[in-house]
């Protein structure tokens, strides 16, 4: 049936590696004698399939499956070599049989795999091969064509219990331009989105059915990829995640549908926990220069530093007054928005929808009230990362009155922090870096940083209404509210406090390369080329058992799945 399919579209069921066919084929060589392995030889899903269910050698491990999700639409070998060799010490110890899952089938990714001792599955085969499965997603599209059809209504959608609606509706945001909400869900890409999701999520229980892996190593926790987190958390033993920079990441314990925010909350609130006094202090006392650092655009995320600070004009807060025409009696509340087709639901808890759906309401709400200039700040990458041009732009200018303000583009964002009273955000950076400098911080979302003291917290639209009706009550922060937000600032700027292997922070370098050619448009080979390259030569000289990505692997255990899984 794939064949067939494959006939038909072609190059849209391949998924994208873009590398020197005779760089990869030496990298499988040198990587098969790396990890003692007698051929490269591939299986299919049918073999490996069968491998899995006649397993009868050995004992306990050696005969289960780990599942890797490796699902990024354009493969990234510094991201794949860190998930690769976290499994490689996880089967080293264990035994398991890692199998590598992906969304479209790839023959040189399928060789990559195999020289690690891989196997590998195509989920999109999977679906293609399930007929059945292809009649119950048009039936429950039907469904809600019919019944349902909002935007509001997808988002509840649910799967054998677990959410997945709101990961299909930032998916479609994310993957369509110039969607950036859904009202009315009654049109094609809604119905197909709803088709295909449910086809796709009755061909993954068949997949799980079939191979019963006993961990889940998670690419991601949004879009699709959420989705499977959903599925696989109420089944496996353990979900668990080897991030870029060499933490590791766990599900165990994490109670109702995962966000990133939640995730990473749960882990911060730990570390914090454990830190002493005295690096505590260091911490907060640290936040200053980490701040600044920030500012001019020499720490955080390569693409967001570039286009906030760099090459944009200076001032102060007169020349912002001045420039914008504010009333210089009035507070300045400043909307720090966020780019509109990233994770537009990704709160567990926020206010609204999505932040098209959250600024809009705000400009109707604010435009005529007049307890403060309302500043709309546009997210820097909005039009260089997503292409989101002036929507933003062109929403202020439907509301604009005397008191809805746009900062200007122009200027340095961290003059933000020059003629803000106050910054209102749903979950962004923005909020815990501005909060170090006294500033009210207002949330709409669940943010990482929210709950902790320092910042007013409105997760409804009520909560949040009234909390503008009032906002020229908010106090600057005091000093102890500043401490708590430097610290979790610093905390966030540095994620961790180890020192990094020299092959983890050589994957870093080349992974944030690979973000700039992003952005460019550019071709990814030349980096894969030199991914590859690099990771030759290191295992000439070192070896790989000892990287970081590798030993978190080996620290691996698996866990009664009744000791930590809420089902």
């Amino acid at each position: 049936m794939f064949r067939i399919i494959k006939k038909v579209f072609g190059k849209k069921l391949l998924g994208k590696f873009d590398v020197d066919e005779q760089v990869l084929q030496d990298f499988c060589k040198a990587n098969q004698k790396i990890w003692n392995l007698e051929t490269g030889k591939t299986t299919d899903s049918k073999t490996e399939k069968k491998a899995v269910l006649t397993a009868g050698a050995g004992e306990g491990y050696k005969k289960q499956t780990l599942f890797i999700g490796l699902f990024m639409v354009e493969k990234w070998m510094p991201w794949l070599e860190q998930k690769l060799l976290y499994a490689k010490g996880i089967q080293d110890k264990t035994g398991i049989r890692p199998i590598v899952t992906d969304w479209e089938y790839n023959e040189n990714l399928e060789k990559l795999y195999a020289s690690y001792g891989f196997g590998f599955l195509s989920l999109k085969k999977e679906m293609f091969e399930n007929i059945l499965g292809c009649f119950y997603g048009l039936f429950q599209a039907a469904f809600f064509f019919l019944f349902e059809g909002t935007g509001k209504q997808m988002i509840k959608k649910k799967y054998k219990g677990g959410n997945i609606g709101q990961f299909m509706y930032d998916t479609v945001i994310r993957t369509n331009q110039d969607i950036y909400t859904i009202r009315s869900a009654r049109n094609k890409i809604c119905f197909k989105k709803v088709f295909t999701t449910y086809w796709f999520m009755n061909s993954l229980d068949k997949v799980y059915k079939n191979y019963r892996p006993v961990c889940y190593i998670f690419d991601d926790l949004i879009y699709d990829e959420g989705m499977i987190v959903e599925y696989m958390r109420k089944r496996v033993n353990r979900v668990i995640n080897c991030t870029m920079d060499g933490r590791m990441l766990s599900l165990d314990n994490m109670k109702g549908t995962v966000h990133w925010p939640d995730l990473d909350k749960a882990i911060m609130l730990q570390r914090l926990k454990q830190m002493s006094v005295k690096e505590r202090a260091e911490y907060t006392k640290q936040a200053g220069a980490a701040l600044e650092a920030r500012f001019q655009g020499k720490n955080g995320d390569v693409r967001d530093s570039k286009a906030a600070f760099t090459g944009k004009k200076e001032g102060n807060r007169e020349k912002l007054i001045s420039v914008m025409g504010l009333d210089p009696q009035k507070k300045n509340v400043v909307f720090c928005a966020h780019t509109l087709s990233e994770s537009a639901h990704r709160c567990s808890r926020q206010a609204y929808q999505d932040t098209y759906t959250w600024m809009e309401e705000t400009m109707k709400y604010v435009r005529n009230k007049e307890n403060a200039n309302w500043i709309i700040k546009v997210h820097p990458v909005a039009a260089l990362k997503y292409g989101e041009g002036c929507v933003l732009e062109n929403l202020y200018e439907k509301y604009k009155s005397k008191n809805l303000y746009l900062f200007p583009d122009e200027y340095n964002s961290a003059l933000v922090g020059e003629i803000a009273d106050v910054v209102v955000t749903i979950y962004g950076n923005a909020g815990s870096e501005y909060a170090c400098l006294g500033i009210p911080v207002i949330l709409t979302g669940n943010a990482i940083y929210s709950g902790l003291g320092y910042t007013t917290d409105a997760f409804t639209k009520e909560e949040y209404e009234r909390t503008l009706d009032r906002v020229e009550e908010l106090q600057t922060l005091t000093e102890e509210q500043k401490d708590r937000a430097k610290l979790v600032f610093n905390y966030l700027s540095r994620r961790i406090n180890q020192q990094l292997d020299r092959f983890s922070e050589k994957m870093i370098e080349i992974n944030w390369k690979f973000d700039e050619k992003m952005m460019e448009g550019s071709s990814v080979k030349e980096l894969n080329t030199q991914t590859m390259d690099f990771i030759k030569e290191f295992e000439k000289n070192e070896d790989m058992r000892n990287t970081n990505y590798y030993l978190n692997g080996a620290d691996f255990e698996v866990m009664e799945k009744s000791a930590f899984i809420d089902n």
